[in-house]
């Protein structure tokens, strides 16, 4: 113990930190057994990266906005997409067959698989190469490939599928010729009118239409478009489903909201016309199904289980509609244009003049001169005299007044000069007195306030043979 010196100051630092980790370990015991360290750290790792994902936000959303606008664009311009959804629909069909209220109504397609959404309560186990999962059949793409002989039997199946949103890689399609009569889409005015209208050019553009239809596109559903109003479509439906002889027709219609007429009329369409869809914005009191859509574009429809972004079908569908036109030709020359004429003019090659600005040609109707017919006599033209007859009359002589064109300004420098005197009558000497001119310039405006309510001629016209008139009229300046 000689050996080993302490300090008082290190002794009570020792003391201190042993102190300091028996107080720290019993209040870190303290805590886990009232809250918990897991749960702690857990909330805590939740809230960073909700912050996180709240900063990127708008960057992720636009890079899956753009990778669904690419993946529906090449789905609806694929050709072996309609066999696909024919041999599927088919498939099931006949696995179904004994279900009479079980039908395939939507489809969720990707890269490598197909997967069919089947309506109905009666659970029925598919056969290969389906997978059964809740109410979706699944099966792999390549089983579902149109070959020689694959699809034939098949060539009857009808579909209308339309797509309504793309999500995680895979796009969803609702087959509109086996839903009800009709289809409510509520929700937000712009997501709405977003999906509608993209369906609507889907089936008027054929992208993947395979049966010939009628779509019809009423007013009220955008604001751009002044189609025919519902009642009016309504009540020719109602007219030609009356008519002998008359073949029902698979019609589309798509509208904005209905009112009381408009659905009633609707609803006792619905029974009479088996292949009359119609979807519309807004709400309806009968047979339908429903198809909300949230604030950002996301279709929430549990009762039919399907969840998807629709926002991006309608840039989509541009897109693939756009991937039709025809490209303007590149003209492919054998020897390659130098970069500049420089460079020509160095290589010894012919450099031509810089083209003149072209011109419209002169026989142009803009710019061509008006022709005139010049005619040499009065008595040769087309209007002859007889059609004009002459006056009897002879031309008056303008007779010069001295005083009638006399000025109101003193010094008389814009007068004209005195007539010359006549040898029949003397001349008359003009008077002195100054004259005043039947618009006064010394009056006051007469936008004034001392014109009052007085007009223009009320306060400036006056006699000009009567001064004393003239003074009398004049009303006094304020």
């Amino acid at each position: 113990m000689s050996g080993i010196s302490l300090s008082r100051t290190t002794v009570l630092t020792v003391v201190l930190l042993v102190e300091v980790a028996v107080i720290g370990f019993f209040v870190a015991r303290w805590y886990s057994r009232r809250w918990g360290w897991k749960s702690t750290f857990g909330r805590i790792r939740r809230y960073v990266g909700a912050t996180f994902a709240d900063l990127f936000a708008p960057a992720v959303q636009l890079y899956r906005f753009g990778r669904n606008v690419r993946l529906i664009a090449a789905q609806l311009t694929d050709p072996e997409l309609g066999g696909a959804l024919r041999l599927a629909t088919g498939d099931a069909q006949d696995q179904l067959a004994g279900e009479p209220d079980s039908s395939p109504f939507a489809a969720r397609i990707s890269s490598g698989s197909v997967s069919l959404g089947i309506s109905g309560l009666h659970r029925v186990t598919p056969g290969r190469p389906w997978k059964a999962r809740e109410n979706w059949w699944q099966a792999p793409r390549s089983a579902l490939t149109v070959g020689p002989g694959s699809g034939e039997d098949f060539d009857d199946v009808v579909i209308a599928p339309v797509v309504i949103g793309a999500e995680h890689g895979v796009v969803t399609v609702l087959d509109l010729l086996r839903a009800p009569g009709v289809i409510e889409v509520i929700g937000p005015n712009r997501p709405v009118g977003s999906l509608i209208c993209a369906v609507a050019a889907q089936l008027a553009s054929g992208l993947n239409t395979f049966e010939p239809m009628d779509v019809v596109v009423a007013s009220g559903l955008h604001p751009r478009f002044s189609g025919p109003r519902p009642i009016e479509v309504l009540r020719d439906l109602d007219a030609r489903s009356r008519a002998e002889g008359y073949q029902d027709r698979f019609t589309v219609l798509l509208c904005g909201p209905l009112n009381d007429a408009e659905a009633d009329l609707l609803t006792a369409l619905i029974p009479r016309l088996p292949l009359l869809r119609v979807m519309l914005a807004g709400p309806y009191d009968g047979r339908r199904w429903k198809l909300p859509i949230t604030e950002s574009g996301r279709i929430e429809a549990p009762e039919l289980g399907l969840f998807t972004d629709s926002t991006p079908v309608e840039r989509a569908v541009a897109r693939a509609l756009s991937a039709g036109t025809a490209t303007r030709p590149v003209v492919e020359t054998d020897h390659p244009e130098p970069a500049s004429r420089r460079e020509a003019r160095r290589a010894g090659a012919h450099v031509p003049p810089p083209a003149a600005v072209p011109l419209p040609p002169e026989e142009s109707a803009f710019f061509a001169e008006p022709e005139y017919q010049e005619y040499e006599g009065y008595q040769e033209s087309r209007y002859q005299a007889a059609e004009y007859p002459t006056s009897e009359y002879p031309a008056a002589q303008y007779q010069y007044q001295p005083d009638e064109y006399r000025s109101s300004y003193p010094d008389d420098a814009y007068a004209p000069p005195p007539a010359e005197p006549s040898t029949s009558e003397p001349a008359s000497a003009p008077s002195s007195a100054p004259r005043s001119s039947p618009w006064d310039l010394d009056e006051p405006d007469p936008d004034s306030p001392a014109t009052g309510e007085f007009s223009v001629s009320a306060i400036s016209a006056s006699n000009p043979a009567s001064p004393d008139a003239e003074d009398g009229n004049r009303r006094p300046r304020h």
